[in-house]
C-alpha cells in the first residue's frame, strides 16, 4: 500500500468515525430486544477500510442477519490511475438493496509522482483531507438512514 494511502486509511479507520456509526445503529435498536449488531471494521489491500454493522437475531453463528450498513473505501486501479472510491449502503440479509449513498471518487498520486512535487507531503495531505470530509459526509448520510433501519427492522418484527 502506498504512503498516501497508509496515511488516509489510519485517518478514516479513526475510533471517533467507528464509534460514532456504532451509536446510529445502537439507537436503532429500541423495541427490537432479540436483535442484536455485530460491528466489524476490517482492511485490506483493495478495501484499505471497510466497516460493516449487521444487525442479527439469534446466538452464534446461526444467527440470521436481518440488515448489514456497509461504509467502504475501495482502491481502484485503471489505466487513468488510482483512486479510492467512497461509499457506504443498506442492505437486507439477502443482499436487497434498500439505500446507497453517492460515492466519492479520490484520485490518488502515485509515489513516482509524489517525488516529483516540491512538498510531496501537502499532497498527502489533501488526499488525506479528501478521505476524512468523503467518510464525515458518509457519517452523515448514515445518520440520515436511521428511518430506512427503523422501518427494515420493523417489517421483520
Amino acid at each position: 500500500m502506498s504512503v498516501v494511502l497508509d496515511h488516509a486509511e489510519a485517518a478514516s479507520l479513526s475510533e471517533g468515525f467507528r464509534s460514532r456509526v456504532h451509536e446510529i445503529t445502537d439507537v436503532s435498536r429500541p423495541g427490537y430486544h432479540e436483535v442484536w449488531w455485530q460491528h466489524t471494521v476490517s482492511s485490506s489491500d483493495r478495501f484499505p477500510f471497510s466497516y460493516y454493522a449487521s444487525a442479527l437475531r439469534g446466538e452464534g453463528p446461526e444467527a440470521d442477519e436481518l440488515l448489514v450498513v456497509s461504509v467502504e473505501v475501495m482502491d481502484v486501479q485503471d489505466e487513468a490511475g488510482e483512486h479510492l472510491v467512497v461509499g457506504a449502503d443498506i442492505t437486507t440479509g439477502d443482499g436487497v438493496l434498500l439505500a446507497q449513498s453517492p460515492t466519492a471518487t479520490i484520485d490518488v498520486p502515485s509515489e513516482s509522482t509524489l517525488l516529483t512535487l516540491p512538498d510531496p507531503l501537502a499532497r498527502v495531505r489533501d488526499v488525506t483531507r479528501q478521505v476524512v470530509a468523503a467518510t464525515e459526509g458518509l457519517y452523515l448520510w448514515v445518520d440520515n438512514q436511521r428511518p430506512t433501519v427503523e422501518r427494515a427492522l420493523a417489517k421483520i418484527k
